[in-house]
């Protein structure tokens, strides 16, 4: 991680096997946006819905992945994200989950949040990237 600048480019990417929200919809896909936050997520949050009532979150789409980014983006609303906040929040979500994120406010932080879902990393040093799947397969045979 050392070798990363600012010269270096964040592309974000999930192919999702839909549990909740029709893939057709495209708000319902990967990466999702909110606000300032982009991300992708691996798993399933059973408890979505609730808790975008109880934390007074906007919804734009019908899955559940969405409710880590709006968290992400209220933790970022001053600048810097706000981790202890967004942890705090975050512990409070039922289900399986493994997350890459990004907020345009802090450009320099990339929060990998990795929980009960599989998430592998490689870094290529010639090509300054950071590369990560679920299936350690995909990577090897992207790196060849």
């Amino acid at each position: 991680m050392a070798g990363i600048d600012n010269r270096t480019t964040v592309l974000l990417g999930h192919t999702r096997r839909r549990t909740r929200g029709d893939e057709q919809v495209n708000r319902n896909n990967h990466p999702i946006r909110a606000g300032d936050v982009i991300g992708i997520h691996n798993g399933t949050i059973y408890n979505a819905d609730y808790l975008f009532l109880r934390f007074k979150l906007r919804r734009f789409a019908e899955v559940d992945s969405e409710l880590l980014f709006r968290l992400a983006a209220r933790a970022a609303r001053s600048g810097r994200m706000d981790i202890e906040w967004f942890k705090e929040r975050l512990r409070r979500c039922r289900g399986q989950m493994t997350a890459v994120l990004a907020t345009r406010l802090d450009p320099e932080t990339i929060l990998v949040l990795k929980g009960n879902k599989p998430l592998e990393l490689r870094t290529h040093r010639k090509h300054r990237a950071v590369l990560y799947a679920s299936d350690p397969a995909f990577l090897d045979a992207v790196l060849a």
